[in-house]
């Protein structure tokens, strides 16, 4: 009689069914918090972007931390709500220690722009020229006139204080001696902002009748001091070029004096000066 072997049929399996999964709410939680916090730091003040931040870092910190204990889900939202709350955080921290740095925001406006430039002088909507112009004195005072002369072809000529003012460099006004001391007062019939005064220090003529200039003929202003109704007092040195030579003034008066201080040496013991031009604006 031969034996039959029987196959050994399989153990039932005991223990209760798994759970199904469930969804990781507190994960969320914290990957949440971390996007609000990147989304305040980008569009609120400071003020309420770095508080927000702060909690969004710990509400990660504390998922993050039951997380890893349990071994559950929510390791990766709570890094992932840590990391982004930390980036919230650096740019709510940016926007306070660069208040002025325009930051352009995909999506939005800038909050924050540079401070307006302030320039000296006029500008287009206030009024005043754009460019200074020459401001015409209703006076010029002297503290003394040379006595007239001829030119080489006997016409008269005249030294006159408004000679300086007339536009034309062949004329002028011319002083006995060295000059030193003697001065010029320009005076305006309301406040002006001078902002340069071009003067020709010397007699710039050449005598049309025997070709003598006069220039070298005549001191020559080398050294000038401007004084102004404010009581500011500027001072000045002129080459020997008998040509306009500009000083910046920026500043605002009623009157403009200029006194010699110093001049060249020359063959005729007289000072001249053939132009001044106050350059400005009138003061509304």
């Amino acid at each position: 009689m031969h034996a039959t072997s029987a196959t050994p049929e399989a153990e039932p399996q005991t223990g209760t069914p798994a759970a199904p999964a469930r969804p990781d709410t507190i994960g969320w939680l914290a990957s949440g918090a971390g996007l609000a916090a990147l989304t305040g730091a980008t569009f609120l003040p400071p003020v309420v972007s770095l508080p927000l931040t702060g909690a969004a870092a710990v509400v990660a910190l504390i998922v993050l931390g039951f997380a890893l204990t349990r071994r559950g889900p929510g390791v990766g939202h709570g890094v992932a709500g840590l990391a982004t709350a930390l980036v919230g955080f650096l740019l709510a921290a940016t926007f306070v220690l660069l208040p002025d740095v325009d930051i352009a925001l995909v999506g939005g406006e800038p909050r924050y722009a540079p401070p307006t430039t302030v320039l000296d002088g006029p500008t287009p909507d206030s009024g005043v020229p754009s460019q200074p112009v020459v401001l015409q004195p209703i006076a010029v005072q002297a503290s003394g006139t040379a006595p007239d002369s001829v030119d080489g072809a006997g016409n008269p000529v005249t030294f006159a204080a408004a000679n300086v003012v007339d536009g034309d460099p062949t004329t002028a006004w011319r002083i006995p001696g060295n000059g030193v001391g003697a001065y010029l007062i320009l005076t305006f019939d309301r406040l002006v902002h001078v902002d340069s005064i071009a003067m020709i220090p010397g007699y710039a003529k050449v005598d049309s009748a025997d070709g003598t200039d006069r220039f070298p003929q005549n001191r020559r202003v080398s050294r000038a001091d401007f004084s102004f109704s404010g009581g500011e007092v500027l001072s000045f040195e002129y080459a020997d070029d008998p040509q306009f030579q500009v000083a910046s003034i920026g500043l605002d008066t009623t009157e403009v004096a200029m006194q010699i201080v110093a001049s060249t040496t020359a063959q005729r013991d007289f000072t001249a000066v053939s132009e001044i031009e106050v350059s400005g604006w009138v003061v509304e």
